[in-house]
């Protein structure tokens, strides 16, 4: 245990893209964010990679350059580390769990966030009936050491507090597909025992690797997956009475290469890796099923064809939506469509996840993706997460970083941070009435909270920053934007930082964007065509443009005092004829 005032600790990563399996999990996020820091004066702790020289890194970042970071542009960092009430804690051997940068902005505005995190490890066991040739059953649990284990094992009927683990270092073949429920207290356990790698299920073209149907009560935890036409881990049901499905655990797990070729319609997308979905993509039938309870946790997924990296979706229906959802501390990259994505639930926490190079599905299958979204959720949280080099195969259709989509209630995305996107860094949206849904104010995105984000460097091929868009009958009550720090630097030169372009409001609740921080390159600030009671002040406005535009309705401002003047906004906002800070130049 050391202390350090107003100390964040940074671990240094030259290896590109996570290629030591030790580090996978972990938060990625670039060398602007030393940018920040240093505009705050605050101590940096640079962490060797090798370990041996922890202790010696210790600058001030208000001084300049760290120089292991001059010395070496194409550094990336990674903040692994909590730092409470002054105190940081860290260890030499293990990596511990992930922060994005939304930490670090958490902690320059002086809001310590106190949340802890064990050591990134995985529990080992040493269980000597590893060279059975059978299924050894001993208490409650069987060990699979080869494949006619496999075979005997694969779609038993299990009891609860049964365990079922493979021997690690093996590859076990075909679709793994147990019968059986636990409960909450004795939950039915896929895990792994012996030492060495993650045993491995192979699915190959079977539908699936793990496949659990109109159960409930299920952990998998320590367990690989490949292969598998439609998913890698899936839960699913093909009941249509309500149903409700509780208490599955899927955590220290990797789940690639599932999908053998681009989906050929757009319900294909509703299947990937991980998948806790009502859809059945083998059958194409729509179950009307809940889930209660799912935690998903230090999982990786990626090279996929298939849909989302992570899914978890239950029935339309508002009166029993699924519930108390939880993503986490996930990795997920390289995959055809979205990177995570909840749709149909309440109390939702997406949070401390990396989302990378998603949307690469170059089939138009009338299906646009984003990196971390939400879809007709209530009293959901999107929180720490990192989100970047988003794609879409609609060209300038999403292919965005966050998206409070159209039906959701009560959101709050915070903490995040968003570059290297196609699109938007967030998205609001809202949709009209659609039959499939149960109540007819679902055409209503209300009471939406942004606060604490980076979003920066996206726009690739347009939209703005921030974007708000409503169709169909679709409408927005109700939003609140503060402390963000948005970067806009499009790549066509034309696009403004913030974007309104159609949007419907109704309701009384507050739509107001304040105490941001927004610089952009080409001096194009607001397209606010929707500005209905709409509200900016003590916003901070950046640009070495030579020409600055604000739109506001039906007027268009060349300077920032004609459009406080003209609009009634911005009586305690500034402007400033430069970048907001001292080091953003890293993102030109």
């Amino acid at each position: 245990m050391e202390k350090f005032t107003n100390t964040l600790l940074v671990y240094m990563n030259p290896a590109k893209y996570y290629e030591d399996a030790n580090l996978r999990g972990l938060v990625q996020f670039s060398k602007s964010a030393l940018a920040l820091y240093r505009s705050k004066g605050l101590k940096v702790k640079v962490v060797d990679v090798t370990g041996s020289a922890c202790e010696n890194f210790i600058y001030d970042a208000a001084l300049g350059e760290i120089p292991l970071i001059s010395e070496k542009s194409d550094i990336d960092f990674q903040l692994i580390l909590l730092a409470e009430n002054g105190e940081v804690f860290w260890k030499y051997d293990r990596i511990p769990r992930a922060y994005t940068l939304g930490f670090a902005i958490e902690k320059m505005l002086g809001e310590p966030d106190c949340r802890k995190r064990e050591d990134f490890e995985l529990p080992y066991f040493d269980h000597t009936a590893a060279e059975k040739s059978e299924p050894v059953e001993k208490g409650n649990g069987f060990y699979v050491a080869n494949q006619a284990d496999y075979e005997e094992l694969k779609t038993k009927t299990f009891q609860p507090g049964d365990e079922i683990l493979f021997l690690r270092g093996q590859v076990f073949h075909g679709m793994f597909a147990p019968k059986g429920e636990g409960t909450a207290e004795k939950p039915i356990r896929i895990s792994s025992y012996g030492i060495g790698s993650r045993p491995v299920i192979n699915a190959w073209r079977d539908p699936g690797g793990v496949v659990l149907y109109n159960t409930q009560g299920w952990e998998i935890d320590g367990v690989n997956v490949t292969g598998g036409q439609f998913w890698g881990i899936f839960v699913g049901s093909d009941k249509s009475d309500g149903e409700i499905f509780s208490d599955f655990t899927i955590r220290n797990c990797s789940v690639y290469n599932v999908g053998f070729e681009w989906p050929s319609r757009k319900d294909d997308a509703y299947s990937g890796p991980i998948c806790i979905n009502v859809y059945d993509a083998r059958t194409a039938k729509m179950a009307n099923v809940h889930w209660r309870n799912v935690l998903i946790e230090n999982c990786e997924t990626y090279n996929t064809t298939r849909g989302e990296g992570i899914f978890v979706c239950g029935a339309y229906g508002v009166a029993t939506r699924s519930e108390n959802v939880t993503v986490q501390n996930c990795f997920v990259h390289d995959v055809g469509h979205d990177g995570i994505l909840v749709m149909c639930s309440k109390n939702v926490l997406i949070k401390d996840n990396v989302a990378f190079h998603t949307g690469i599905s170059p089939v138009n299958v009338g299906y646009s993706p984003n990196s971390i979204w939400t879809w007709r959720c209530t009293d959901a949280v999107v929180t720490g997460n990192d989100a970047s080099f988003a794609h879409s195969p609609i060209h300038g259709t999403d292919g965005g970083a966050f998206d409070v989509d159209f039906y959701n209630k009560n959101n709050i995305y915070e903490f995040n941070y968003a570059h290297d996107n196609d699109t938007y860094g967030i998205a609001v949206f809202g949709a009209g009435y659609n039959e499939r849904m149960a109540e007819p104010d679902e055409h209503i995105t209300s009471n939406t909270i942004v606060r604490f984000n980076y979003f920066g460097n996206n726009q690739v091929v347009g939209c703005g920053e921030i974007y708000f868009l409503t169709w169909n009958g679709g409408m927005v009550d109700g939003f609140e934007f503060y402390y963000n720090f948005i970067y806009s630097k499009p790549k066509d030169g034309l696009q403004p930082a913030i974007t309104f372009p159609t949007v419907e409001y109704t309701g009384d609740m507050p739509r107001i964007f304040r105490h941001n921080m927004i610089y952009s390159s080409t001096g194009f600030f607001m397209n606010m065509e929707a500005a209905d009671k709409v509200v900016f002040e003590d916003n901070e406005y950046y640009s070495d443009a030579n020409d600055l535009k604000w739109k506001w309705a039906n007027g268009e401002y060349k300077s920032f005092a004609d459009f406080s003047a003209a609009t009634g906004n911005e009586k305690s906002g500034n402007f400033t004829a430069n970048k907001p800070v001292p080091g953003w130049e890293v993102f030109d």
